[in-house]
Order: C-alpha cells, then sequence, then structure tokens
C-alpha cells in the first residue's frame, strides 16, 4: 500500500511536470521567429519567385534577387546575405555581411546582427542592429527609428536627426542581451493561476522539474532494461574506485577528441565536414553511457538513503525515482560552494560512466545482481 502510494505521487508529480513545462514554453516563445516556414539549407540559397509564407534560410551566400518576395517573416543566417527583393514582414539576419540592394523592400521591423551593414533600399519599420560598420547610403528609405550598436555609423541622406537613437534604448537589443524570462522571470501558470516573479523560487521551480524528469527517466530505464542496470549497479558494488578512475580517463578521452575535432574543422574544413556524423555519433553514444551510468549510481544510492531511513526495501524504480530526485536537490545546494558542486557532479558521474564503458552498457554480466525487477 505504501508502495502503491509513492508511485502514484511520483505520477502525480510527473503530471504536474507536463503542465508546468508547457505553460514555461509558452512564455520562453511567446513569438517565435517562424511559425510555419519554408526551411533552407544548404551551401548556397537564392529565391527569385515568390514565397507564399515565411522563410529561414541558413547557408553561406544567401541571396533573395530582384522580383522575388517572401509574404511572412524571414530569418537568414549566412556569411555573405544579399536582398534585392521584398519582404512583407519582418527580417532577422545573423551573418558577417548584409547588403539590400536598391530594389530592396523590408515592409516590418529589421534586426540585423551582422558585421557589416549596407542599405541602399527600403526599410519602413525600426532597425535594430548590432554590429560594427552600418552604412546608410543616399538612395535608401528609412521611415523607422534607427538603433544601431556599432563602432561606425554612416549615413549620407535626408535622415531626420530624431531617427538615429542610441542603441540602449532598442527593447528587441535589450531582450536579446538579458533573455528575460532566466534573468527577470515574470510569468503565469494558467492551469494553477500561480504568479512567479523574480525571486529565488523560479530557480527552484526549474531544478525541481528537472529532477522530476530525471527521476521519470530512470523508472524507465529500471523497467525496460533492468538486467542491464542490474549488472552496472553490480560492478559499482564491487570497485567504485576503479570504475571512477576509468569514467574520468574516458572523460579527458573525449575532451581530446573533441579538441582534435574542432582543429580538424579549422584547418580542414571539407575533412572536419565529413566527420562530423562520426563526432555527432559518437557524441549520442557517450551520453547514453553517461546517462545509464547516472541512473545506476542514482539507482544505488536511492536504495541506499531508503534502507538508512525506513529499514525496507524497496523495488527498483522507486529507489531510482527517490535516488535521482534526491541527488539533484543536494547538488543544487552544493552550488552555493562551486568547488563541492563540481566534486559532487564529477564523482558519481565518472563512477557511473566507468561502470557503463566496463560493462558495455551493461550486456557484459558480472558475478549476480542485487536488484531483480519483479
Amino acid at each position: 500500500m505504501r508502495i502503491r502510494r509513492g508511485l502514484f505521487i511520483l505520477g502525480l508529480g510527473c503530471l504536474l511536470l507536463v503542465v508546468l513545462a508547457n505553460a514555461v514554453r509558452h512564455t520562453v516563445m511567446r513569438q517565435p521567429l517562424v511559425d510555419s516556414s519554408s526551411v533552407a539549407l544548404g551551401q548556397s540559397y537564392q529565391l527569385d519567385g515568390q514565397l507564399d509564407d515565411d522563410l529561414a534560410a541558413l547557408a553561406e551566400t544567401i541571396d533573395l534577387n530582384a522580383g522575388s518576395v517572401v509574404h511572412g517573416d524571414a530569418a537568414l543566417i549566412g556569411g555573405t546575405i544579399t536582398i534585392n527583393g521584398r519582404i512583407n514582414g519582418d527580417l532577422t539576419a545573423v551573418g558577417e555581411s548584409l547588403l539590400l540592394g536598391p530594389a530592396a523592400e523590408i515592409m516590418g521591423e529589421a534586426t540585423f546582427l551582422v558585421k557589416e551593414v549596407t542599405i541602399n533600399g527600403r526599410v519602413d519599420g525600426v532597425i535594430n542592429m548590432r554590429g560594427e560598420n552600418l552604412q546608410i547610403n543616399p538612395e535608401a528609405t528609412l521611415a523607422g527609428d534607427i538603433f544601431a550598436c556599432t563602432s561606425t555609423l554612416n549615413y549620407d541622406n535626408n535622415l531626420r536627426s530624431e531617427q538615429v537613437r542610441p542603441c540602449d534604448e532598442s527593447e528587441t537589443l535589450a531582450n536579446l542581451d538579458s533573455g528575460d524570462i532566466f534573468n527577470d522571470p515574470d510569468f503565469t501558470l494558467p492551469p494553477l493561476n500561480i504568479h512567479v516573479g523574480n525571486s529565488p523560487a523560479v530557480g527552484w521551480l526549474f531544478s525541481i522539474l528537472g529532477a522530476l524528469a530525471l527521476s521519470g527517466l530512470s523508472i524507465l530505464a529500471v523497467v525496460i532494461f533492468p538486467r542491464q542496470v542490474s549488472h552496472m549497479e553490480e560492478s559499482i558494488r564491487a570497485n567504485p574506485r576503479s570504475l571512477g578512475q576509468i569514467g574520468f580517463m574516458v572523460f579527458l578521452l573525449v575532451i581530446g577528441i573533441s579538441f582534435a575535432f574542432a582543429v580538424i574543422l579549422a584547418i580542414l574544413p571539407p575533412l572536419g565536414v565529413l566527420l562530423i556524423p562520426v563526432y555527432f555519433i559518437g557524441a549520442l553514444i557517450f551520453f547514453g553511457m553517461t546517462l545509464a551510468g547516472w541512473i545506476t549510481v542514482a539507482l544505488l544510492f536511492g536504495d541506499l538513503l531508503l534502507r538508512r531511513f525506513t529499514r525496507t526495501a524497496f523495488p527498483p524504480l522507486v529507489t531510482a525515482a527517490v535516488g535521482n530526485f534526491t541527488l539533484f536537490l543536494i547538488w543544487q545546494f552544493l552550488l552555493l560552494i562551486p568547488l563541492a558542486a563540481l566534486l559532487a557532479l564529477v564523482i558519481p558521474t565518472s563512477i557511473g560512466l566507468g561502470a557503463a564503458v566496463l560493462t558495455r552498457m551493461g550486456t557484459k554480466p558480472s558475478h549476480k545482481s542485487y536488484f531483480v525487477q519483479g
């Protein structure tokens, strides 16, 4: 009866997690950059005709040619961006250089996170820019204010002096710098009608959500892979110190491989691009082994904790959930002491990773298991 009550409470917590996460998601993403967009990825991108939707393009060179029309917002990320067409919504551009040609028409607001921007065309809305140089040529037509956080701002046309505003007055740029919800959270959880403002409780709210998510994942792992988890648990009980050393060496190896991959990507880009899938697969394997090891450590910690206070043996799915939740909350307290928090994270993670490596993700059996799923 006691176990059923605990599982009911845990299930209720997971349901609460879904409700809160949904409320937070709607708050963080109040106005998504692109709702239902045409997404383009590649070495280069060109638009010659009309696009009856939003546009999201990621490429080395992006060209919206004369006569092209985007009937929505546009988000462009590239090295060199050239626009000679019409955008009926807002424009967001990120890159090295941006040229708005004489035929360019931006009907909404323009936000540039670009090193060099040259404007020859028309912008009806506000311009927000963060970069090094903004050049506004005489043929440009600008109707809104200009907030330019740049080293140089050159303009030689009929701009009104009051159009050029201090960049720190731009609400758009301020939001990009601050990350509103994390630095000054202020939102309401609609289903519960709970108002959350700027207080330490916000950090604990997200911590509890993370702990519940890890606990739920631990329960799934124990239920789906009981034998594998049991093998890793046995190896940790047998020799945790050696496993910690193995796990720490694996961490160092992964850091070294990541650094070498970054060097290859910078020196030999074609080879680096070819190795991206291999690196991605390796990263997924490493993440899976680390997560499996952490779940096993949490299982052992939860069993130790429950036996210490209740003198009763609980099923593995209960001990895994309790251990994960408790470890996560303890780590939050230790964040007040950075070194202690780092050790509290690295040591159990290294032990768990060592167990995952030594047992090949639990597929290599040891002598016998302490936990039997039933």
